[in-house]
């Protein structure tokens, strides 16, 4: 059989491991604890950046579409204005060249 003193040892050695185990069983429990709500609350923070990093490329984007349609619409008035001054040279040109004629056949006409 087992002696009492083996046993009362046992026992001892038994009580000493659960006291260390339970003593540190709230410090375990409370870093487990903290390091998952650590866990959660950086995830929250991430999906929270990710939508406003989302929403800023967004908005980026936007800006840049309106910018690029407003240079292309300088553009098209740019060149729409040198069409413009291109015809009224050449009404010019025409005008002088038209108001020569009639000079010339005014002048013929009369002598």
């Amino acid at each position: 059989m087992l002696d009492p003193a083996a046993f009362h040892n046992l026992l001892a050695f038994f009580n000493v491991l659960l006291f260390a185990i339970l003593n540190d069983l709230p410090e375990l429990i409370r870093e487990d604890v903290n390091s998952l709500v650590k866990l959660i609350l950086s995830s929250l923070v991430l999906s929270e950046v990710r939508k406003l990093i989302t929403e800023i490329i967004e908005v980026l984007d936007e800006l840049f579409q309106l910018l690029l349609f407003g240079v292309w619409t300088v553009n098209k008035l740019k060149i729409l204005l040198l069409d413009v001054i291109k015809a009224r040279r050449h009404a010019l040109s025409l005008n002088s060249h038209l108001s020569e004629y009639l000079l010339h056949l005014i002048l013929v006409g009369l002598t």
